[in-house]
């Protein structure tokens, strides 16, 4: 197993990458967090398993799921998020239902549902 390396590992050693995260818990003290745990499912050995992780662990597992190349050019492409994109995306959320949640998962297949 790779424990020593930075980011999420199953116990059979497979690399968990964002793909592979089910549901994730924040705990937060202001804006600063202070635990991670999360669920993933192992593209491995289809182990489902809740784990206390590091937040360095957690940053490892997001950077690791895209090549730096491919999100540095699939941003150049969207361009810089300006301000009334930031404040038309908060008031969106703040308004967002579990039933507009539901339908907006059903509606982009890059979403992974949790179990």
């Amino acid at each position: 197993m790779r424990e020593s390396q930075a980011g999420i590992h199953c116990q059979c050693g497979q690399f968990i990458r964002l793909r592979d995260l089910v549901q994730m818990v924040l705990g937060m003290v202001g804006d600063t967090p202070v635990f991670v745990y999360v669920k993933y499912e192992c593209p491995n050995c289809q182990r489902k398993e809740w784990r206390y992780v590091t937040t360095q662990d957690l940053q490892a597992c997001l950077q690791g799921s895209e090549e730096p190349e491919a999100a540095v050019a699939r941003q150049e492409r969207r361009g810089p998020i300006d301000v009334d994109e930031v404040i038309d995306f908060y008031e969106a959320l703040e308004h967002l239902t579990p039933a507009d949640w539901a339908e907006l998962v059903a509606s982009d297949s890059s979403f992974e549902t949790p179990s």
